[in-house]
């Protein structure tokens, strides 16, 4: 998580929610926090969350347009 503080990605980084992050954990309790999330309705409510989130953050044709406009007015 540490890692993405300052960049996009922490946008989709959400411990707990859609990632499982260990930075700064013990040794036992990155150990806990994985078989906490290995539950199978834990790791589905997980990947499902990336999913949603994901569809809600990321938008190529919507970034594509600002692009777009702004190659144009170099023109």
């Amino acid at each position: 998580m540490e890692y993405y503080k300052d960049k996009l990605g922490k946008e989709l980084m959400i411990d707990g929610k859609t990632c499982i992050a260990i930075y700064g954990l013990s040794p036992q309790e990155v150990v806990n926090k994985i078989l906490y999330y290995s539950d199978e309705k834990r790791y589905s409510d997980i990947c499902k969350n990336v999913y949603k989130n994901y569809k809600i953050k990321v938008d190529f044709d919507k970034e594509e347009k600002v692009l777009r406009k702004f190659i144009d007015s170099l023109r």
